[in-house]
């Protein structure tokens, strides 16, 4: 087994390309600046934990409004309730 061109076809191929100079992209240049990257990273790594936290407080709130809108029978469970709801309005409001 040899290494190289095995028919006539090849060989000039090979001939014909050696002298050609290929255009080798080098790495250091890029099409894109490395800061403009990092600063677009940034931007969406910061909407979506802004995203994240609103949807808790989000959350938060509909939980403290469904409660505040079930009827209780009896009015301890009403007051336990309304307790549970400013914990959670002002454990949201720290956030």
């Amino acid at each position: 087994m040899s290494i190289g061109p095995k028919d006539s076809l090849e060989q000039f191929i090979v001939k014909r390309y050696a002298q050609k100079q290929v255009n080798q992209p080098r790495l250091p240049e890029s099409a894109i600046d490395p800061d403009k990257m990092m600063v677009s990273m940034n931007d969406y790594a910061l909407a979506g934990k802004c995203m994240s936290v609103l949807g808790r407080k989000m959350t938060a709130v509909c939980y403290a409004l469904n409660a505040a809108n079930a009827t209780y029978a009896k009015r301890k469970d009403l007051a336990h309730v309304l307790s549970v709801m400013l914990t959670v309005i002002i454990s949201v409001s720290m956030i």
